[in-house]
C-alpha cells in the first residue's frame, strides 16, 4: 500500500501509461483527453515551473479553477515540486479568496482562466501571493520525463490544506497528510466501487475534499477514467450520463433528490397501460426488495438507459440521503452507495459496500477506519457522538493548536456529530 501520494502517482503512471485517465468536453463537441503518460510529463513540468519561481518544499501554492483535467495536473506539479496543495474554491468572493490566501501564506496560485479576474481583485490584499501560473497557458506544464530533486516525501508531512471559506473571519485549515490522503484511497479502493476501465463522471467541486479524494485520487489510482463537463446542469449531466458510458458517479443528496423527481415527472405524464403498467412493475420490484430480489434492472430498462448501460453507482456524501429518495430508486435497479466523512477524515470513514447496502444508515467504517461512539449531551439511548481513528485523520488545525486538541483526544476525532450503530456496525 502506499504510504504517499508521490508513490500513488508514479505506481499507477507506471501501472497504466497509454490508459486515459482523464477527458473533458471541448469547444464544437470535440474531446480534449489525457493519456497517464502524457499527465504525468505535465505535472512534471508543472514542478519544474514552480521549482523555477522558487517554489520550495514546504511552500503553499493555491489551485484555483473549474473542474477540469489540468486541476489534476497542477495538483500532482504542486505535490511534486514538494510544496502543499490549497485547493480554492472557484466560487469564492475576491475577499474571501485574498483571506484565505493571506491565511495559508501561498507565494503562488495555478489558475484557470475563469479564475483570472476574482483572483487580479483578491491579489492586492494577498501580499503573500508572488506569482500566478496560468493553467490556459501555451506554456502550462511543458512536458518532462523527470521531477525536480527533492528529497523524498515524509508520509506524515502537509499535502493540501482545505480551508474554510469567510470574508472576515479566520478561515479553518485542515491540515492532511501523504499519508492520510494515500491511506484514504486505500479505503475506497477496497471497497471494490471502482473497476479498471471504468468511467467517472466529475460533477462535484474538486476543492471538496470527498471529489478530491474519491471522484480523481482514487480513480487515478485505478486506471478509472474521469469525464470532466464545461457547464454543470441537469441537461449535461444527464447527457453525459448516457453518453459517456459512465459507471460511477459521486453525488450530494441534492442531486440524487433531482434524478428522482425528473424520472417520477416522467412518469406522472404518461397515462393509460403505460402508467398503469409502471406502477405495478414498480410495486412487484419493491416487494421484491424486501425478499432480496434485485428485479429493477430487467422490469425499467428504459429507465436506466438514460443513465448508460454500464451505470453502477452513484456515490453519495456530503449529507444525509432521503431513505425514500435511495429506495425508489433501487426499485428502479439505480443503486446509491451513501457514505459518511469529514474533511478532518480526509474525508470518508463510512460506505454501504455494493451487496450491502443498508437504506437510511452510512455503512460500517471503510478498512482500516474505526468508528465508535462516545457520551454526548443530548444524545438519546444508543446514540453518541461519532468518533473517529485511523491513518485518515488529520494532522490539525493548521495554526491552531487549541482548537486541534479539543477534537484530537487521545487520537480519536471528535466529529461532534450524534450517531447510532447497529448490530452490523452500520453508523446512521
Amino acid at each position: 500500500m502506499a504510504d504517499t501520494l508521490i508513490e500513488v502517482f508514479e505506481e499507477s503512471v507506471r501501472a497504466f501509461a497509454d490508459r486515459t485517465i482523464s477527458e473533458r468536453e471541448g469547444e464544437e463537441g470535440k474531446v480534449l483527453a489525457f493519456k497517464y503518460d502524457e499527465f504525468a510529463r505535465k505535472s512534471r513540468g508543472v514542478a519544474w515551473q514552480l521549482s523555477g519561481l522558487g517554489v520550495c518544499p514546504g511552500d503553499k501554492v493555491g489551485v484555483l479553477s473549474d473542474n477540469r483535467p489540468e486541476w489534476g495536473i497542477a495538483f500532482f506539479g504542486v505535490l511534486l515540486a514538494g510544496a502543499v496543495v490549497i485547493p480554492l474554491d472557484i466560487r469564492l468572493k475576491p475577499a474571501e479568496l485574498a483571506n484565505i490566501l493571506s491565511r495559508s501564506g501561498a507565494r503562488v496560485c495555478v489558475a484557470g482562466a475563469e479564475a483570472e479576474e476574482t483572483l487580479a481583485e483578491a491579489r492586492p490584499s494577498a501580499p503573500a501571493l508572488e506569482h500566478i501560473v496560468s493553467m490556459d497557458d501555451a506554456g502550462f506544464g511543458p512536458a518532462r520525463e523527470d521531477s525536480p530533486e527533492i528529497p523524498p516525501p515524509d508520509p506524515d508531512a502537509v499535502a493540501v490544506i482545505p480551508f474554510s471559506s469567510g470574508t472576515t473571519g479566520v478561515p479553518k485549515g485542515v491540515m492532511l497528510s501523504q499519508r492520510n490522503l494515500a491511506s484514504n484511497v486505500q479505503s475506497v479502493l477496497d471497497l471494490c466501487i471502482y473497476e479498471t476501465g471504468g468511467n467517472l463522471l466529475s460533477i462535484l467541486p474538486l476543492h471538496h475534499t470527498f471529489e478530491l479524494t474519491a471522484g480523481f485520487l482514487t480513480p487515478f489510482a485505478k486506471g478509472v477514467k474521469v469525464f470532466y463537463l464545461n457547464v454543470i446542469s441537469p441537461r449535461a449531466i444527464s447527457a453525459a450520463l448516457a453518453e459517456r458510458e459512465i459507471t460511477v458517479c459521486l453525488v450530494v443528496p441534492a442531486l440524487a433528490r433531482l434524478f428522482h423527481k425528473n424520472i417520477f415527472n416522467q412518469v406522472e405524464k404518461q397515462t393509460g397501460v403505460r402508467k398503469f403498467l409502471f406502477w405495478v412493475l414498480f410495486g412487484v420490484s419493491r416487494a421484491g426488495l424486501r425478499m432480496g430480489l434485485r428485479l429493477g434492472k430487467v422490469f425499467f430498462g428504459a429507465i436506466r438507459k438514460r443513465f448508460g448501460e454500464g451505470f453502477r453507482y452513484f456515490f453519495s456524501g456530503g449529507a444525509a440521503l432521503d431513505p425514500n429518495v435511495e429506495r425508489d430508486l433501487r426499485v428502479l435497479g439505480l443503486e446509491v452507495l451513501q457514505g459518511y466523512g469529514l474533511t478532518e477524515t480526509s474525508p470518508v470513514t463510512n460506505v454501504n459496500p455494493p451487496g450491502k447496502n443498508k437504506i437510511g444508515t452510512v455503512g460500517p467504517p471503510v478498512p482500516g477506519v474505526e468508528v465508535k461512539l462516545g457520551p454526548v449531551e443530548g444524545a438519546g439511548p444508543g446514540e453518541g457522538e461519532v468518533l473517529i481513528h485511523g491513518p485518515n485523520v488529520m494532522l490539525g488545525y493548521f495554526e491552531n493548536p487549541e482548537e486541534t486538541a479539543e477534537v484530537l483526544v487521545d487520537g480519536w476525532f471528535h466529529t461532534g456529530d450524534i450517531g447510532r450503530l447497529d448490530g452490523d456496525g452500520y453508523l446512521s
